[in-house]
């Protein structure tokens, strides 16, 4: 991550302490902009909405709960600090995982 980039992420964590967000959450938010920040060879004012899409549509996730969190920080981090709203702009969001183990649970009894 270029130092520009590393200055822009510090000005995100500390948005995110004066509008008094759980430290959990600050860290969690931080981790998935620099990670999406490292990604890219510009700064963060330069990467265009269509890579971010791209990159968005493209990252492994592991769980819906983690794509909602990733989709969160980004959006959060464009509207705070790059003062662009990205609500038409982003991945849509996925659907809540169904808990197998409560369905199944509610047929065996049945």
């Amino acid at each position: 991550m270029n130092n520009k980039s590393e200055v822009t992420l510090r000005k995100y964590k500390n948005i995110l302490r004066v509008k008094n967000y759980a430290d959990n959450t600050i860290n969690t938010y931080c981790h998935y902009v620099s990670v999406f920040l490292k990604s890219f060879s510009c700064d963060a004012y330069h990467i265009s909405k269509s890579k971010a899409i791209d990159w968005l549509q493209s990252f492994d996730y592991t769980s819906v709960s983690q794509q909602n969190q990733l989709i969160n920080a980004i959006k959060l981090f464009y509207k705070l600090v790059i003062k662009i709203e990205q609500n038409d702009v982003l991945v849509t969001r996925p659907r809540k995982e169904k808990d197998f183990n409560l369905i199944t649970s509610f047929e065996g009894g049945m």
